[in-house]
């Protein structure tokens, strides 16, 4: 009998899906087995009230190591330019006008988001990596925790997985709201989503002298849970970061968050973050190009300022919807 190739499984898999009950995929997939999934995004940033004197920075998503961009198009109102931060290397479509009405701004693209593991990449600065932000310092309870847990060990990727199991066992998750990233504030409270996990995480291994980067996206469904088509809200509560630390050789992948939420997958995501989110940004506290006045923690939806620097606040001035169509999955065989 000839064997099927993905193309063929992912029709059967799409054909089974459509029931009235759930229209997803199979939830007999593993997740840890898919190696990628390609989709057409649409990224709607929607101008709900009018606004005066704004700048405007959206996330525009790169191609790197662990995901593919292509078919990139803009349908916009209104002149913009695409411009780069000096730091990180992390790019917006900026639009700046006196008066902006209720409008939309579009974002087209094609993304093969691949299973992440570690790879060599010179893309990162390792002396960046060992710079904590502002949100991700440290105190002497930190220090005799983190010495604490790693009891003498020299081995980087042995401190790393002694402090991941420590952090995991330690903190509580929690969904619903929208997370500040703050070390010592996670410590003390052992609660939070990703950003708390991966700020302590980040403090305790560059306390120990580990580099390690912060990444930044928004959150796809699990590849057991992709629809053949769907689209949601893009707020703070869809954004997900994860972390990459350096072993002297590679850069090695962790998500705390996901593995405290999926215990059966915490072995998986040291070392390994399968293929359900887009990655928009890298570093934190970073100054967009041209700056804004507000500091971001994050940099993973749009960011509006008005005159004077003041905020658009999110719900109220604008919102953000992503919407995706499935077009392929590779699964180990």
């Amino acid at each position: 009998m000839r064997e099927l190739n993905r193309r063929e499984v992912l029709t059967l898999l799409l054909i089974a899906s459509l029931t009235p009950t759930t229209g997803v995929l199979s939830r007999r997939l593993e997740d840890s087995k898919v190696k990628s999934v390609t989709l057409d995004i649409t990224h709607y940033t929607k101008i709900l009230k009018p606004l005066k004197k704004v700048k405007m920075w959206i996330p525009i998503p790169p191609t790197d190591h662990a995901q593919e961009v292509s078919n990139f198009k803009v349908i916009s109102p209104y002149p913009y330019r695409i411009t780069e931060e000096k730091v990180w290397g992390n790019r917006s479509l900026f639009i700046e006008r006196d008066k902006i009405g209720e409008s939309e701004i579009v974002i087209k693209f094609r993304i093969t988001r691949k299973r992440e593991k570690a790879v060599k990449d010179p893309s990162l600065k390792v002396e960046l990596c060992l710079q904590p932000s502002e949100w991700e310092v440290w105190n002497k309870e930190i220090e005799n925790f983190t010495d604490k847990v790693t009891a003498g060990e020299k081995d980087p990727v042995k401190i790393a997985k002694k402090i991941y199991k420590a952090i995991i066992r330690r903190t509580k998750h929690i969904e619903g709201v929208c997370g500040r990233g703050v070390s010592i504030l996670t410590f003390e409270q052992k609660i939070g989503r990703c950003d708390e996990f991966h700020a302590l995480f980040r403090s305790m291994l560059m306390y120990k002298k580990i580099p390690v980067s912060w990444e930044e996206g928004l959150i796809l469904p699990y590849p057991s849970e992709l629809k053949d088509q769907d689209s949601y809200e893009a707020d703070c509560l869809k954004t997900i970061s994860w972390v990459r630390f350096y072993d002297g050789k590679k850069w090695i992948p962790a998500d705390l968050a996901e593995a405290k939420k999926r215990p059966e997958l915490a072995e998986f995501y040291f070392g390994a973050i399968p293929p359900n989110r887009i990655r928009l940004s890298r570093g934190r506290g970073f100054k967009l190009e041209p700056p804004q006045v507000e500091p971001l923690s994050l940099f993973a939806y749009t960011h509006i300022e008005e005159e004077d620097g003041i905020p658009a606040i999110y719900g109220h001035h604008y919102r953000n919807v992503l919407s995706y169509k499935l077009l392929d999955m590779e699964v180990e065989k």
